[in-house]
């Protein structure tokens, strides 16, 4: 059993770092009663080494040693919750799933999904037909063009009871002072 505090562990989009979404969303994190571990992905962006990506396609090719970037990161943390950003978000999902599935990150109890996707499942998970337990928030903008109000809706149907969370921006995590309340009541 882990008995270090509770940690919420966030997983930032394609083309970015830890600290690059730590940057943008920290006040707002600031206000939360958690710790926070934010990696970043094992793999460099060829258009920007100091810009990561959790896997380079379609195919997830490299997701291996993102989970493991994720274990060696975690590993005596007390990760109770997720936050992921877009590539992030699917990554959450799928630790999700992990969760349910395998027992990855035991104490894990809610996932925060911001910009997140519906699309098919790499080899390591059986299935996505499953009605997920987690205690979940949605979060899209409706001005999002790279991932559309629809496309997080679908992911949605996942989750038993899911919050969502909707803003009238673009592809960003929401941080504005009245958004606060609605991260801590979740």
């Amino acid at each position: 059993m882990v008995s270090s505090p509770p940690c919420l562990l966030v997983l930032h989009g394609n083309r970015q770092s830890g600290e690059l979404l730590l940057g943008r969303i920290n006040r707002c994190l600031k206000k939360l009663p958690l710790a926070v571990v934010a990696p970043d992905a094992p793999h460099p962006h060829p258009e920007d080494a100091n810009l990561c990506t959790w896997w380079k396609d379609y195919e997830y090719d490299g997701l291996g040693e993102s989970l493991e970037v994720i274990e060696k990161e975690t590993k005596d943390k007390n990760i109770v919750g997720i936050l992921g950003f877009s590539q992030g978000a699917r990554l959450t999902h799928l630790l999700a799933l992990l969760h349910s599935q395998q027992g990855w990150l035991p104490q894990l109890r809610f996932a925060i999904i911001c910009a997140g996707y519906e699309a098919p499942l790499p080899s390591k998970l059986t299935s996505n037909d499953v009605s997920l337990a987690l205690c979940s928030l949605h979060i899209y903008g409706t001005g999002d063009a790279l991932v559309t109000p629809d496309e997080s809706k679908a992911l949605m149907k996942y989750y038993r009871n899911p919050q969502t969370l909707v803003h009238e921006g673009s592809h960003f995590v929401p941080v504005q002072a009245h958004r606060v309340p609605i991260y801590k009541k979740f």
